[in-house]
């Protein structure tokens, strides 16, 4: 491998909120460059799965804003808006280089839309090496 070619991948945090109806699912990148980062998913599953290792890519982590990249797009293009009480595992692999695999799993159950803050309970990141 070349000299320089690894850069570590961002810690991630999956947050799915529904305001009103509306579901957003966004990626909390606290730290870390997010070039070369690869986003995979599934269609959204039974909310007692704990793992998931079945992925489709959806394409490149969006460069985050104000520490948060927004994948609502591009899940919906591919799945559709998920359903309250669903599970979303997503999966972020590194893709520089030799370093293809590095990868993180988070997920997140999908909230009502009335009570609380309308946040994801128990989400959870899983990494792998």
């Amino acid at each position: 491998p070349r000299e320089g070619s690894f850069r570590p991948m961002p810690v991630l945090r999956l947050v799915i909120t529904n305001s009103g109806g509306r579901i957003a699912l966004e990626l909390r990148v606290p730290s870390g460059p997010t070039e070369g980062v690869m986003v995979s998913s599934w269609h959204p599953v039974s909310p007692g799965v704990m793992v998931w290792e079945k992925f489709v890519r959806l394409g490149p982590l969006p460069a985050p804003v104000g520490g948060i990249s927004d994948i609502t797009r591009l899940y919906v293009a591919k799945y559709g808006v998920p359903e309250v009480g669903r599970k979303v595992f997503i999966r972020i692999q590194q893709l520089n280089d030799y370093v293809g695999n590095l990868v993180q799993v988070v997920s997140a159950v999908v909230p009502a839309a009335s009570g609380g803050s309308g946040k994801a309970k128990g989400a959870k990141t899983i990494a792998k090496p």
